[in-house]
């Protein structure tokens, strides 16, 4: 019995292999934050670009003389507008989306970093702990960081696009004499509420990733807890 019981204990890992299996989980983690910020930040340039594109073409096609609303392209402006919601929405979700796996992978570490530090019985990871919801969420007093005013003017971008320059093309369609008018008023009611469905849920979406760290850290928690109590125990 007294063997039995000594090869179950020689299973078990020690601090130093605990803490170097987790430390290369970590650092997997921390590779896979870096490889989702840069997506997140190429996604960023690619939704300001291209709101910035759609604004200006569609704000210069609404005055331009050659280009007048008329009974022969509305549908090709309202198809054209719908694309152009489309593509904006898809750019900013997945973009979104990138934030979304960064706060899942950065609770991830957390978790991790607590893990290490009772084991080793101090603080030695303390970034995604502590450092980042003082500095990033709360912020530096005194200092106001740049991406506040980057997410101000991607917001200005998204409602010119969104929401301004939809409901002008669709106020101005309304009033064109036009065959199969109710058809064609049915596209732009449609065009209308596409719009402003996708700024609500672009809202919704964006809103319900700032409180979403602590549902995750309950989440993990309860999994890990789970996963301590369903683990098999050494037989003596």
């Amino acid at each position: 019995m007294d063997v039995t019981a000594q090869e179950g204990d020689s299973d078990k890992l020690s601090d130093k292999d605990t803490i170097d299996l987790l430390f290369k989980k970590y650092s997997l983690l921390k590779s896979e934050v870096f490889l989702l910020f840069g997506n997140y930040k190429r996604h960023t340039r690619y939704v300001q670009l291209v709101a910035t594109a759609l604004a200006a073409l569609l704000s210069y096609l609404v005055v331009d003389d050659r280009y007048p609303p008329s009974d022969g392209n509305t549908v090709v402006w309202l198809f054209g507008l719908f694309v152009a919601i489309s593509l904006i929405s898809y750019f900013v979700h997945d973009t979104l989306d990138s934030i979304y796996n960064m706060n899942i992978l950065g609770e991830r570490m957390a978790q991790i970093e607590r893990q290490i530090n009772e084991i080793a019985r101090r603080k030695l990871l303390i970034w995604e702990t502590e450092v980042v919801e003082r500095v990033f969420v709360k912020g530096i007093p005194g200092v106001f960081a740049p991406y506040n005013m980057l997410q101000f003017y991607v917001v200005a971008l998204l409602v010119a696009v969104l929401i301004v320059c939809p409901v002008i093309i669709c106020v101005v369609f309304w009033n064109v004499p036009t065959t199969y008018i109710c058809l064609k008023r049915a596209f732009i009611i449609f065009d209308f509420l596409y719009s402003i469905g996708s700024a609500v849920g672009l809202i919704y979406v964006a809103a319900s990733l700032f409180s979403m760290r602590e549902k995750v850290r309950a989440m993990l928690n309860s999994i890990v807890a789970l996963a301590k109590r369903t683990e098999p125990k050494p037989t003596l």
